[in-house]
């Protein structure tokens, strides 16, 4: 008869351990970088102001790897966590759940595709069409937060040996393609689900996944 408990590695209980003991919540620091409000934001409306600063947090917040995770992301800005928008000082939306499903069937790259589809159709009022370029800024951004933890684990694959050396190759294949590319694997799945999750939160829409 097969046990229908399965045993979840020591190096998973540490993890658990940690996280369940505040070790995140403890590590996350303010903002140490503010966006420039004197300079080209001037006059500029809040949805883009707002895209610029999650510009400014994909490009300039602490990324967070910890040794054997196998899905990687995470928020590191304490303002997020009090449910505001780090750098602009504005409350977030929290207490939502993001349409996860559609980002995973066609990516970032389909989404940029669909906004600037919708764009070269014409047809918008001012409004829309800054809530539209808006949204492109976003999409960039969260590619941007994505890049940067691609180079974070191609330097720490480069850095290691071993079984260390081989967990973080295998991240690496599985974060690689995604979320820009809509996954073709359950890791890479997850992978991007989490990148989704992990970036809202972020930049301080303090959600849940949903069920």
């Amino acid at each position: 008869m097969v046990s229908g408990r399965t045993k979840l590695s020591a190096e998973t209980h540490e993890l658990a351990r940690r996280a369940q003991a505040g070790e995140h919540g403890r590590t996350m620091r303010p903002a140490e970088f503010s966006l420039d409000e004197a300079g080209a934001l001037a006059g500029l409306s809040p949805e883009m102001r707002y895209a610029h600063a999650v510009k400014l947090i994909a490009e300039r917040a602490p990324l967070r790897v910890l040794d054997g995770e196998r899905i990687v992301g995470s928020a590191t800005l304490l303002e997020a966590a009090h449910h505001m928008t780090p750098v602009l000082g504005a409350p977030s939306t929290s207490h939502t759940t993001l349409g996860f499903d559609r980002a995973l069937r066609v990516g970032y790259r389909g989404l940029r595709e669909q906004v600037r589809s919708r764009l070269a159709r014409g047809g918008l009022d001012e409004k829309g069409r800054d809530l539209l370029e808006a949204m492109l800024v976003c999409l960039d951004a969260a590619g941007t937060w994505h890049r940067r933890h691609v180079e974070l684990l191609e330097r720490r694959v480069a850095e290691a040996r071993g079984a260390a050396r081989a967990t973080y190759e295998r991240v690496l294949a599985a974060l690689r393609p995604v979320p820009e590319e809509p996954p073709r694997t359950f890791h890479e799945a997850v992978q991007a689900l989490w990148m989704l999750y992990a970036f809202q939160r972020l930049c301080g829409t303090w959600s849940g996944l949903g069920r």
